[in-house]
């Protein structure tokens, strides 16, 4: 839990204007995650994070959207609404349909096995 609330500062802490390249992911033999802009390892070790690139034409999903539904969970669980949000754009770049390689779905890309735990009954619909 502690490496996932130090990640989601790191993130949280750039605006989306301060990025100006990828990012990579890897795991090394020790089970340390790194991040990196620079493909220092072969493909299959590297995993391609954050795009870096804003002016690729993609398709983005509002980020205000669902600021009524961000608010009041932000309340309800105490948490700043901008770390929420920060989450939401690195989970699933708002996209309420997101389903990761993993498995995970949803807005903030929730495990199937950890949905009784959130009381999430269908991350897929709001």
């Amino acid at each position: 839990m502690k490496k996932f609330l130090l990640i989601i500062l790191f993130f949280a802490s750039f605006s989306p204007s301060g990025v100006n390249a990828d990012i990579y992911k890897y795991i090394d033999s020790d089970g340390v995650l790194h991040f990196t802009n620079v493909l220092t390892r072969t493909d299959s070790e590297m995993n391609f994070f954050v795009d870096g690139n804003p002016g690729r034409d993609r398709n983005f999903y509002t980020t205000s959207k669902f600021d009524s539904i961000i608010r009041k969970a932000a309340s309800k669980f105490g948490v700043d609404f901008s770390l929420v949000k920060a989450v939401i754009k690195v989970e699933s770049d708002f996209n309420p349909r997101a389903v990761s390689r993993k498995g995970a779905t949803g807005l903030m890309q929730i495990m199937p096995f950890n949905f009784e735990n959130f009381f999430v009954d269908n991350p897929l619909t709001l």
